[in-house]
């Protein structure tokens, strides 16, 4: 007999350990339930800002684009006016070098020539005439 008992006890443990078990189960199943309820309404409540989020990010790079395309429009115009401006700066050049310093240069040459002559003129006007008799006299560099 103190073997059923024994039998009696272990049946009667074993029977408490299962429904102990049974509660802790159904315990974890209810909290499980409840935390996959939590991150459901979390998931509902934060969509609408994961939305706008999304949102933003696509009109951030919408702008990001279109700014950085006319940046590179910017740029392009500003080198082909660049090289614009620079050819018309030296074709400028051209002209003005052409047009007023080459006839400057020639009125300047036909200038210095006439007054060249007139000290010429000048100097042999104020020397007093020779006579015939009078050997040459000798002339310096640049002396007429």
């Amino acid at each position: 007999m103190p073997e059923m008992i024994l039998f009696w006890l272990l049946g009667i443990f074993l029977a408490l350990s299962i429904l102990i078990e049974l509660f802790l189960l159904v315990g974890a199943l209810v909290l499980v339930v409840k935390v996959r309820q939590g991150v459901a309404s979390a998931q509902k409540a934060a969509e609408p800002v994961v939305r706008q989020a999304k949102e933003a990010v696509s009109e951030v790079t919408a702008a990001a684009r279109e700014l950085s395309e006319r940046a590179r429009r910017i740029a392009t115009i500003t080198e082909q006016t660049a090289g614009h401006i620079a050819e018309r700066v030296e074709s400028t050049a051209n002209l003005i070098q052409e047009s007023i310093t080459a006839p400057v240069i020639s009125i300047n040459s036909a200038l210095s020539g006439l007054r060249r002559g007139l000290e010429v003129w000048r100097q042999r006007a104020q020397r007093p005439p020779r006579s015939a008799a009078e050997p040459p006299r000798e002339r310096r560099p640049g002396e007429l």
